[in-house]
């Protein structure tokens, strides 16, 4: 489905703001409104609306998993137009201004209100779900956009040279700088504690750990880890070194068998899992 020029007119007006009930965006925040959707567009200080008309008129003609709904983007850019964050955070700023007209304030429900009498027509209809998350349904078959799964989208421009330098790391970075700047970070990310790298200095220390973790069970135990790093290739040849799969099986069990100290709990403790 293709949302007609005139809706996308006057979405254009919702998104910057021009319409009733919506929060009012500048051109620094209707950038940032279309980087949380994961756009790459940049407000040029046209005119706001004709200018989110003409993004949202490309968005149009984007992808689409169904047939009944716009394109994925557009999807996207509605979801997060009803935000509930940004309704507040607007109306929190009218009234530091000493804005009293309830006329000037934005209301996410009757906002809500207007976009579905705009679209009526097209056979949708917008609504929150528990969460306070916006989907679009078709009211002919019902499909909404809670079911799409996420759909890769080609790189912008600022994305690939973001990915073109990370691969240049990759390529030229130690053990002990892709321990520390990529897996230090990732298992802080994912929940894990204590995230400690032994590094290269002192190898008779590492005792097979170039990295150690806890991880907390939901019955409060904790779980100890172990990562062992190899830059290079691992293999099966039997010139020996670092890249032979039986000095990293050695290794491997060096991990395990010998214990550590962890300096929260003041305990000796052992690992149970060992990561390669």
């Amino acid at each position: 489905m293709k949302l007609s020029d005139r809706v996308l007119e006057e979405l254009g007006k919702m998104v910057v703001g021009d319409a009733t009930h919506f929060p009012y965006r500048s051109s620094s925040y209707i950038t940032r409104f279309f980087a949380r959707c994961g756009l790459p567009f940049v407000h040029d200080g046209s005119t706001r609306p004709r200018s989110a008309h003409d993004r949202l008129a490309e968005l149009n003609l984007g992808a689409k998993q169904s047939a009944d709904l716009p394109s994925d983007d557009l999807c996207r850019v509605i979801s997060e137009l009803f935000d509930q964050d940004d309704f507040e955070r607007y109306n929190e700023r009218r009234k530091n201004q000493n804005e009293t007209n309830q006329d000037y304030l934005a209301d996410v429900q009757l906002a809500l209100a207007s976009f579905n009498k705009l679209v009526q027509r097209a056979g949708l209809i917008a609504y929150l779900d528990e969460s306070g998350r916006c989907y679009l349904r078709s009211t002919g078959t019902g499909t909404s956009s809670a079911s799409f799964s996420q759909q890769t989208r080609p790189l912008s421009h600022e994305e690939i040279v973001q990915r073109q330098k990370l691969a240049d790391f990759l390529d030229t970075a130690s053990e002990d700088e892709f321990t520390e700047k990529v897996l230090v970070p990732l298992f802080q990310r994912l929940g894990f504690h204590r995230v400690s790298s032994s590094g290269h200095t002192e190898k008779a220390l590492e005792f097979g750990k170039d990295l150690w973790m806890k991880y907390q069970l939901p019955t409060s135990h904790w779980i100890y880890f172990c990562a062992q790093v190899k830059r290079v290739k691992i293999d099966a040849s039997g010139t020996g070194g670092n890249s032979n799969v039986a000095t990293a099986l050695t290794q491997a069990r060096m991990a395990i068998d010998h214990p550590i100290f962890d300096p929260v709990t003041c305990q000796v403790v052992r690992v149970r899992r060992a990561l390669s």
